[in-house]
Order: structure tokens, then sequence, then C-alpha cells
């Protein structure tokens, strides 16, 4: 009898054991599944992650895979829900990557909506990911055997309860040890680019990290302490101020494809913005790949080295923040946000509001809007007419008015061919399409523009107007190829700029404005492409420049920020800054510069606080 007992025990162990490794195979199938949705070059890449990180994916998955365990209290059906859940993240992570140039992470739950009001818009190639279906074919039979291997037994609540806890016991250890003690496993993802960190280390640990440290938002500078700002000197230059209607243009995906290639098409495709006079044209380095960290460098003037996540608008409160509307505001200025799109993309409808607007437009507000072609996005024309009928006003109050378009948006194969009005004549393999259909649309953006400063000539108040993109399409990182460089990151996020008034711009103020060139032609030559960090400034710089360059009362934040310009023009959100010859720094190693940009840090942190040294981000006028 007690033999027959020790059979049953020993019979009832190796089904344990080989339920035990069918769970091990799944978690190490979805590791690989979330990881191929990453960018890798080729397939074998996977292989060359440190074991250690591999087991803390292994490690993470059995958390995730540990939670629904306990709630759900069947190990093959938790197995397979947990395997559902992978390939829905790592679906979404590949096209996430591909149509925005960034991971999926937890904060961009927050744009769900966003997402859904454009997905329809692209054209996804479900070839693409074919390999992770066919992993999660392969879960699902593991999961089949797993169930007919062991079937679930009724256990006491006692039993259910030690054994979760015993679970949660160790979730607390993995996540501690992990990610969140000092000592912790997983390094801060203190990298050039996101693609070294989420290759090196594994994707779910890049994303649990962010997560862990996301409530450092902003992230406190080093050396950092109350009172330090009253220690910066900033140089008084406030002048004898003017007020010219101000029109800040963010133009989405606007960028110049001949960056990184030699264009050849048979319709030129920014001829009228190369040729217009009166006018100070450049680049400026996008931060972070999208939309929303250009929009809040560029409205804010703070760099995105201090936030941990990529999208402000959904982390960050705006009730009572500096930013060029609070400041124009201030000086007198009536202050116009619009955006033809839902107020829920980027959590704008709330952003705008707290930020000041005195009058906000989102996609129901504008009149008779057009559309290129099959193309589901309001055209620049039809916007710019929307705003010249802002413009019109009897009394003489200052306007500022602030447009984000929408006309560029992806995808770029919504049209059929015969539309397209210019055509590349360079090999692009598959995206040969797309990039006519984009320059097409650059080349209505370039029309557009040119002759909507046209209608301000006639206007009798001085206007002065700056249209910038937010960041280039997505195949840009294709066309770039594999490169990490330095040179080859700045090429892909350098995005134009066009500043241009109906007034004659001071020769003077031109001058006084640092390192960006005067009249230079919009596209770079190609000797020059790898040079490109002492010809760009950085987002954040270009508000100031504006209103330097406008002859606006500047604040002591912003006269600062001219002064770091002239010297250092490129502070990206990552490990370097760029001085004006275009060599590279780290920001936690020692430089000439070193001083110059903490002190602009601390100015930074010190203004997302409550209780900030106001006067240090007001106007000069009201220190008078």
């Amino acid at each position: 009898m007690r033999g027959i007992e020790n059979g049953v025990e020993k019979s009832r162990r190796i089904q344990n054991l080989f339920v035990c490794s069918l769970v091990i195979f799944v978690l190490l199938c979805s590791w690989i599944q979330l990881q191929i949705s990453c960018i890798y070059s080729s397939r074998h890449e996977i292989g060359e992650i440190d074991i250690r990180y591999i087991i803390l994916n292994i490690l993470t998955n059995y958390v995730l895979l540990g939670i629904i365990y306990i709630l759900v209290n069947s190990l093959w059906c938790s197995c397979l829900l947990f395997s559902i859940l992978t390939l829905c993240i790592s679906v979404v992570n590949h096209y996430t990557i591909e149509l925005h140039s960034s991971p999926f992470t937890i904060s961009e739950l927050g744009n769900l909506k966003t997402a859904l009001n454009v997905i329809g818009n692209y054209d996804l190639n479900l070839k693409e990911v074919l390999p992770a279906f066919a992993i999660f074919v392969l879960e699902c039979f593991l999961c089949l055997v797993m169930k007919r291997s062991r079937n679930d037994e009724v256990r006491r609540l006692k039993n259910i309860l030690i054994r979760d806890i015993c679970m949660i016991v160790s979730f607390i250890l993995i996540i501690y040890c992990g990610y969140l003690s000092s000592a912790s496993f997983m390094p801060e993802l203190k990298y050039w680019t996101w693609v070294t960190p989420y290759q090196k280390y594994g994707y779910l640990p890049c994303v649990v990290k962010t997560a862990c440290t996301v409530q450092d938002i902003p992230v406190k500078p080093n050396g950092y302490y109350e009172g330090c700002v009253d220690d910066i000197k900033i140089v008084d230059k406030y002048t004898n101020a003017k007020t010219p209607d101000i029109i800040l243009i963010l133009n989405e995906s606007f960028y110049d494809l001949s960056l990184l290639e030699n264009m050849e098409t048979d319709v030129p495709y920014m001829e009228n913005i190369a040729s217009m006079e009166n006018t100070i044209k450049g680049y400026v380095v996008n931060p972070s790949g999208g939309t929303n960290p250009s929009e809040y460098e560029l409205l804010t003037s703070n760099s995105m080295k201090l936030m941990r996540e990529k999208v402000p608008f959904n982390t960050l409160d705006f009730t009572d923040a500096n930013s060029i509307v609070t400041h124009l505001k201030q000086i007198g200025y009536h202050t116009i946000g619009a955006h033809c799109a839902p107020p829920i993309n980027y959590n704008r409808g709330m952003v705008y509001p707290a930020m000041g607007f005195d009058e906000i437009y989102f996609e129901d507000d504008f009149k008779d809007i057009a559309y290129y072609g099959n193309r589901g996005y309001a055209t620049d024309e039809c916007l710019y007419k929307n705003l010249l009928s802002w413009l019109e006003r009897e009394d003489e109050t200052p306007q500022f008015v602030y447009l984000l378009t929408i006309q560029n948006h992806g995808g770029w194969d919504l049209n059929e061919r015969d539309l397209d009005t210019v055509h590349a004549e360079n090999d692009f393999g598959e995206y040969d399409e797309e990039v006519d259909e984009y320059l097409s649309c650059i080349r209505l953006s370039d029309i557009a523009f040119k002759e909507f400063t046209d209608r301000l000539k006639d206007i009798d108040r001085d206007i002065i107007v700056c249209m910038v993109g937010d960041h280039g399409p997505s195949f840009t990182s294709k066309m770039a190829g594999d490169s990490e460089s330095d040179q080859s990151w700045l090429l892909r996020t350098s995005v134009p700029f066009v500043i241009w008034a109906n007034f004659t711009l001071p020769d003077e103020v031109c001058a006084s404005r640092g390192n960006m060139i005067q009249g230079m032609p919009l596209r770079y030559e190609t000797e020059n492409r790898n040079d490109i960090a002492g010809q760009c400034i950085s987002m954040n710089y270009l508000a100031p420049t504006l209103l330097n360059i406008a002859q606006v009362e500047l604040s002591p934040y912003y006269q600062y920020m001219l002064e770091l310009k002239s010297k250092i023009p490129v502070l990206t959100p990552f490990v370097v800054y760029f001085d004006k010859s275009g060599s590279a720094y780290a920001y936690d190693s020692s430089s000439e510069y070193t001083e110059m940009v903490n002190n602009y840090l601390y100015l930074e942190y010190n203004n997302l606080q409550k209780n900030r040294e106001q006067r240090l981000f007001d106007p000069y006028k009201d220190l008078r």
C-alpha cells in the first residue's frame, strides 16, 4: 500500500515538474514575443542580451502572470490570458515604434483615445507581426498541454491564501530588488536613445523601470537646493519693448528629407519658403520623437531633460504654470490656442485652458475645413484662413496665436498615386509611395505658408510669424539606417523652422541671436550633413529666440537661455548636450559649460515648482 502511495506521489511530482517547465517555457516565449516587437536589425540580436537580464525579463513576466493567476486561480487559464496580453502588448509596441518612433509604455495608456482617432489613417502591414502570432500559437499549444497534464485541484481557502501570500512576497522582492532599491538590478535608463536600453535590458524591464520612476517627474537635478537659483547671475538686457502680433505655428511632421538623402524630385517641394526674403531659417532638434514633447518644449521653454516620460501633457499640472502664453498675457497680449483635432488628444482640452489661453479652438470650432484627397486631416491652407479671421479686430490689443497643424500627419499612403504632386526620383523601395505622398503634403505646406504670409503683408500692424516642424515622418528611421551615432540622431530629429515678419527685421536683432544662421537655405548641402549640431538649436530655445527677434520684453529665464544658447545650442533629453562647434558633452561629466548647463536645469526645476521664484520668470517690465 505504501509503495502505491509512493508511486502516486512520485508521479505527482513529475507531473508538477512537467507543468512547471511548461510555465517557464510560456514565460520564455512571452519574453521573445515582446523583444521582437522592438527594433532589431536581425532577430539573432535577441540572444546577445546578457543572461542576467534575460532572467530579469522572465521574473518580471512571472510577476505579471502571477497576478493573473491569483485573480483567476487556474494555471492553464492564467497562462492563456497572459499569452493574450503579451501578444497585444507586442503588437501595439511594434506599431507604436513603427508609426511613432518610440516604444509603448504605461504613460501611453493616457493617449489611447488619441491613438484610436488616428489609427484608421494608417495602413498596417500585418506581415510584420506574424512572428508574434506564431509564438502565440505555440503558447496556446503549451496551455492546452498544461490543461491536459494537470487539472486545477480544488484547494482549501487556507492553502490558497498561503500560496497567494507567498507569491505576493516573491513579487515584492522581485520588484524591489530588480527596480526600486538604491542598488537595484536594473540601472537608470541614461542612454542616447531609447533603442539602446530596450535592446540591452529587454522591453518589459525598461517599461517597469520607467513606471517605477514616473513619480519623480520632474527629475530633481543633482546639486539643486532651495534658494540656489538666487545665486545665478543673469545679465539684465531688457529693451524698450515692442508688441507685434506673434503667430507661432507647430507644423505636424514638417521635415526636410534632404537631410538624409540627396533628394531628386520632379517638382520642388520647398521652393517658396526657400525663396522668401526677410526671414531667419534654420533647424531645431525634436526632443523625443513625438508631437507632445516638441509642443511642451516650444510652449514652456523647459527641456525634456527633466522629464522621465515623453508625454508631459499627461503627467504635469499646468495650472498657473509659466509658458509663452502667460508671459505674453502679462505684457498685455490676447492669446489664442488652436488645434484642428479633438480636445482629448494628449489631454489638450485640459492643458490649453490651464495654460491660460483666452480663446481655444479645437476640431469642431474651425470653419470650412478642407482636405487633401482621401487624407482625413485639415489642410494648412484652410487652417490659415481660420487664423486670418481671428486676427480681424478693431482694438489695438496685440495678439498671440498658437496653431498646431495636422495636415501632414501619418499615414502617408492614403491617396491614390495620381493625387501625388511630387515624385521622388530616388529609390526608397517599399517606401516609394509614402515618400511621394509625404513630399506632396510638404509642398502643400510650403505653398500655404507663402500665401499666408502674403496675406499678412496687407495687415496694417506689425506681425511676426514662426513656423516649425514637430518631428519627422516615421519612415525616416528606416531611411537613416541602423546608425545610432550623434550625427545620425541629429539628422533624424532636426526639423526646419522659418521666422518671417511683415516688417523689416532689424540687423542688430538678427545678429544677436547667437549661433543661428541668418538667411541660410532651408536644406543643407551634402557636405554639411555631419556638422548639423552647430547649425541647430533645441526646441526649448525657439520661443525666447522668437521673442528676442520680435523685440518683445523678455524674462530673466528667457534671457539666461539666450546666453546659454550662444554657447550650448542643443540640449538633448538624453545623456549629452552640444556646443556651437558640434562637440558633445555628457551632463554628468565636468566641462567648461557644466556650471551654465546646471544653472539652466536649476532654473527649469524651480520653474516647475509651485513655490518657485516667480520673479525669474516674469517679464522684466514687471520687475522695474
